[in-house]
Formats: C-alpha cells, structure tokens, sequence
C-alpha cells in the first residue's frame, strides 16, 4: 500500500518538549502530541527563520512558544526534492503565517556548479586543466576565457 500523501499547517496549540516554550510546560500534553506524531507517521518540518511562532503574555511576561507547524507523511515528504516551511513577518496577530515551500525534482533547473575541493586530490586533475587550458580557442581574450572555464566545468562535472 502506497503511502498517504497530505500535510497539514496550522495551530497545534502542542509542544513537544519544553525547548519549545519559554512558559509553563504540561508533560502530558507533550506526551500525547509525540505519540500522536508517531502513530500517525508524520514529519514535522523543522520551521525556518523565526523558531517561536506565538507570542504571548503571560503573569511573568512574555511567553514564546513553537505552537504552528506543518506537519507531513513521508510519501508528500518523498515527492518533493525540496521541502521546507518558514515563518513570514507577523503582523496583526500573536502567531507567525507559516509558508510552505517545495520544489519538485521533476521540474527543478540545473543546480549551479560549485567546485569541491576533492578534485584537487585526483592525481588527473592538474593534467585535465592544463590539457583544457592550453587548447586553441579562436575568439577574443574574454570569449576565450568564458569558453575554457566552461570546457572545464563540463569535463569536471563529468
């Protein structure tokens, strides 16, 4: 049997432990979301940006607390190649909106290349930059210049 597809954000109104608030903590309450969380086989999206999603005031003063969440199955969790959930600015209420964002890898852009340090310890890799460099290329200096970085960015990526 496949597995479910659905998430779900919102206002919780739980925390799992008492990282999660700076008030009073139930260990009841806590206890019953966990099993909840893990009878259910949801992931909870770790929350970007402002960890606290509820500001409220209490006898003490003001008590922070990561009430909103979004919550997944693993199989929505597996569609997407990216995943995340963020807070955006609050405004009028006490609770931050939350955002999900996901990329899904079947339309996802190239990634951008990046150079690892690694290659540098392959004993080729001096001969396939000397090799790429000192090939003729018949352009102007910069076209020239623009046409062997690229050259070696194909060879390195391969």
């Amino acid at each position: 049997m496949a597995s479910p597809l659905w998430c779900v954000l919102g206002d919780f109104n739980a925390i799992l432990g008492s990282h999660e608030t700076t008030g009073i903590i139930y260990s009841t309450s806590c206890f019953e979301f966990t099993s909840f969380l893990a009878a259910s086989s949801l992931v909870d999206l770790d929350t970007k940006r402002a960890f606290y999603t509820r500001v409220g005031k209490g006898a003490r003063g003001l008590i922070l607390s990561h009430l909103d969440r979004a919550l997944c199955s693993i199989g929505f969790v597996d569609l997407w190649s990216s995943l995340s959930c963020n807070t955006l600015p609050r405004l009028d209420s006490d609770h931050y909106p939350l955002l999900l964002l996901g990329r899904d890898s079947r339309f996802s852009r190239p990634r951008p290349f990046r150079f690892l340090n690694v290659w540098v310890e392959d004993p080729t890799f001096l001969d396939l930059v000397s090799g790429i460099w000192s090939s003729p290329v018949s352009s102007c200096p910069t076209s020239r210049l623009f046409k062997k970085l690229k050259l070696l960015k194909t060879s390195l990526r391969t």
